[in-house]
């Protein structure tokens, strides 16, 4: 009889014991376990946005490229209709302006987010190429007919060229530089671009001699 008191007794204990296990378990869980599809929906979000502007970013250089390829199309179509329409310092201008599209798409797609710092160097070298086509036309138009473009304006050209390539130099010493270094030169690039369009309009608007250049 006493036997069976015990075994009961020891039975009773055992399954209190299970019990009262599993109940801590789950309280002690409990804190923890609400929060956690919050936290996942909060990265999620994040993530979700992220993903949403790099696309965004990605869509808007491939319709740059596309663009710049469209109007390089149209430019050859026309000297091929009619030769020699587009000038080949232009034709060069639209082939530059799609590399460097190419480049900044590269840079869009690329896993790192894009440093656009190879893009910049494209842009500003073919700043370089513009600008030396501009200068050698200017000497060429003096060769053939002296005095049409004025010495000062071929000076221009010349200083203009300089600066060009010094930029292509400072954005090739900025690789291991800061962000907030790279942001200033490619500032400073479009400012020049900026002052070179301002400069070609002026001598448009005054109508000076040549203005292919």
């Amino acid at each position: 009889m006493n036997r069976r008191r015990l075994a009961v007794v020891a039975s009773v204990l055992a399954l209190g014991s299970v019990l009262g296990y599993r109940a801590g378990s789950s309280a002690s869980a409990a804190p923890d376990s609400k929060p956690a599809p919050e936290k996942k929906q909060a990265a999620e979000g994040r993530q979700a946005s992220d993903n949403k502007q790099d696309s965004l970013d990605v869509r808007i250089a491939r319709a740059q490229l596309s663009l710049a390829e469209a109007t390089l199309r149209k430019a050859q179509d026309q000297n091929r209709r009619v030769g020699e329409t587009i000038s080949g310092g232009l034709l060069a201008q639209f082939t530059d302006a799609v590399q460097v599209a190419r480049a900044q798409l590269e840079a869009a797609e690329s896993a790192s987010g894009g440093d656009s710092l190879a893009a910049w160097i494209r842009r500003a070298e073919s700043s370089v190429r513009e600008a030396e086509n501009r200068w050698k036309r200017a000497a060429e138009v003096n060769r053939l007919s002296a005095g049409t473009v004025a010495a000062i304006d071929v000076e221009r050209l010349r200083l203009t060229v300089e600066i060009a390539k010094l930029q292509v130099e400072r954005g090739k010493a900025l690789a291991d530089a800061s962000t907030e270094a790279k942001l200033h030169w490619q500032v400073d690039v479009l400012n020049d671009e900026v002052a070179r369009l301002k400069s070609q309009t002026g001598v448009l608007l005054q109508n000076r001699g040549p203005t292919d250049f």
